[in-house]
């Protein structure tokens, strides 16, 4: 007759705090990949919605110009230039050449015109928005647009927030070159007040 040999108590005992060790392993594992992901997740959310408006931004940089309307060059509006009849010398920046980290740009964007309401036939455009403003308020990047409301012969203002999170924006110009830079700042119970600046140059054309 064979004898069939069980398990002891301390064989058993043993197991179990094996397969205990194994667990809490595995779930520490999966807390620091959750958290890890938890982090990537919070770091992409402010940060990829502040590369859109940085993208937006420099492309509307793209669409303006250093003289615009003033075609002369002496900074006034003279006969001829008003362009988009609004009684202003449009593309008039505020940023003037050599200035550094400022906080804040005014410009005006080239509107496109096409001819017959057909694409294809788009042609270069010597019109001009109103103002367009870029500002930090309480932690958010604003577009500030003003536009005309012909119909009923008003100006219109319109305000945007283009990224949250934003701790600065700053302007720089050399030349034909601006230089953009925001600030991001996360959320402290995350990332320990981490911050983070993101960067784009833009050359501008005439």
């Amino acid at each position: 007759m064979k004898h069939i040999r069980g398990f002891t108590a301390i064989e058993i005992a043993f197991s179990v705090v094996i397969f205990g060790v194994i667990m809490a392993s595995a779930t520490q594992a999966v807390i620091v990949d959750t958290s890890a992901e938890r982090v990537m997740l919070a770091e992409m959310g402010p940060e990829a919605k502040a590369q859109r408006a940085l993208r937006k931004l420099t492309g509307e940089l793209r669409m303006a110009g250093l003289t615009g309307e003033d075609t002369n060059g002496n900074g006034e509006l003279d006969p001829g230039e008003d362009m988009n009849d609004n009684d202003e010398l449009d593309a008039d920046w505020n940023l003037a050449d050599e200035v550094e980290n400022q906080d804040n740009l005014v410009f005006n964007r080239r509107v496109e015109l096409r001819e017959d309401g057909e694409p294809d036939n788009a042609v270069p455009s010597t019109v001009y928005s109103r103002k367009i403003t870029y500002k930090v308020v309480n932690k958010r990047l604003m577009r500030i647009a003003t536009s005309t409301d012909y119909e009923n012969e008003k100006i219109k203002t319109r305000a945007y927030v283009m990224a949250r999170g934003v701790n600065a924006v700053r302007f720089s110009r050399v030349g034909r070159v601006i230089t953009v830079e925001i600030d991001l700042i996360y959320d402290a119970r995350t990332f320990q007040d981490r911050t983070r600046t993101i960067t784009e140059k833009v050359y501008l054309r005439n």
